[in-house]
């Protein structure tokens, strides 16, 4: 339980996204999220129009379409969901204000955890030296 003179601080999805955008492997995860996303839309057009082209699987098809669906969804969004839930941040009250005074925002907050290597899967190419 906090007591009034702390505060915790945690990243919107905006900035989630952004700190997991400078991950080495995200555009990797990204293209995964979005070939398995494409590869249910095929599943779904091919299924729901019997096209040719597609196989004859059929209640097969709405695993699949649920796997891939699934599959893709995780991929995209691991890496943000990962720094939105693992980075609340317990924080001096006093300092916090002070620091919105000064700069009108907390993005100098963020903008020192991010270069002190302090963001749960944050950026990999973070070290200290």
């Amino acid at each position: 339980m906090l007591d009034s003179t702390k505060v915790v601080l945690s990243p919107t999805w905006k900035q989630a996204f952004h700190f997991a955008s400078e991950r080495g492997d995200s555009l990797t995860w990204t293209i995964i999220g979005t070939v398995l996303l494409l590869a249910a839309l095929a599943t779904f057009i091919g299924a729901a129009s019997n096209a040719k082209w597609f196989p004859k699987i059929g209640a097969m098809s709405n695993v699949a379409l649920f796997i891939l669906i699934v599959g893709g969804l995780s991929s995209l969004l691991w890496q943000p969901s990962q720094i939105k839930w693992n980075n609340d941040k317990v924080l001096e009250k006093s300092h916090v204000d002070q620091i919105i005074k000064d700069s009108g925002s907390v993005k100098p907050i963020w903008d020192s955890l991010r270069k002190n290597c302090l963001i749960v899967g944050g950026p990999y190419n973070c070290y200290q030296k």
